[in-house]
């Protein structure tokens, strides 16, 4: 099998079925290897303080208390967006891993571990593009602070 027309072979091979079952997998892959990345910036941030500028909240008045009641519900969303993100992962991780033994039997075993082998591959540039990311956007933010 081509590895550059892997996809357009199992289309023609196997049907839309297999191909919409690998793509299924792709996208789960995708966003678990976001979802992985983003929570560990969001753990970064909360251990060194820090709360990302789409959390923050602003006091109406310029007083020491209502800044303090500020910082404290900008952290607390902060905690919520953690565990919201825990709880997607966590669906995320069960959607890939069911799509990924769905594959196995709908495919001959070579052509399932190179389709296999392909996403995997895809998603490792994901995840280092995703983790490059969060690193530079965690860096400006300690920088701001």
């Amino acid at each position: 099998m081509n590895n550059n027309n892997l996809f357009l072979d199992i289309d023609q091979k196997y049907g839309r079925t297999a191909l919409r079952l690998i793509h299924r997998h792709e996208r789960c892959s995708h966003k678990l290897a976001c979802y992985t990345n983003h929570l560990t910036f969001l753990t970064r941030c909360i251990k060194n303080h820090i709360v990302p500028r789409d959390l923050q909240v602003w006091p109406p008045v310029p007083t020491r208390d209502a800044r303090r009641v500020a910082e404290l519900a900008s952290m607390r969303f902060l905690r919520e967006r953690i565990r919201l993100t825990q709880r997607a992962k966590g669906d995320t991780k069960k959607e890939a891993k069911s799509t990924a033994q769905s594959i196995t039997p709908a495919l001959s075993a070579d052509d399932a571990a190179e389709a296999l082998d392909k996403v995997k591959s895809t998603i490792q540039q994901v995840f280092n593009t995703t983790k490059d990311r969060q690193q530079r956007k965690f860096e400006k933010l300690l920088r701001e602070k």
